[in-house]
């Protein structure tokens, strides 16, 4: 930091947290939790993505049909 253009670091050397303005740590989530996701993979994400952009209302129907409790 001493030439005034370098940011300072978001986690010190022992790994504590200094501040939390520029973070970029990533924390993978449990095996316990990924089982239980919905969406799988980035891939499954991806083709859903894709799905809802190239017909919404389509997706959005069947996402209704299959989500919602109508009365």
């Amino acid at each position: 930091m001493a030439d005034g253009n370098s940011k300072p670091p978001s986690v010190s050397q022992s790994g504590q947290i200094d501040h939390v303005m520029h973070e970029h740590r990533l924390f993978a989530p449990s095996a316990e939790f990924s089982a239980r996701a919905m969406i799988g993979s980035v891939e499954q994400y991806e083709d859903l993505y894709d799905q809802a952009k190239t017909n919404p209302e389509k997706f959005w129907g069947e996402i209704a049909r299959a989500e919602l409790h109508w009365f």
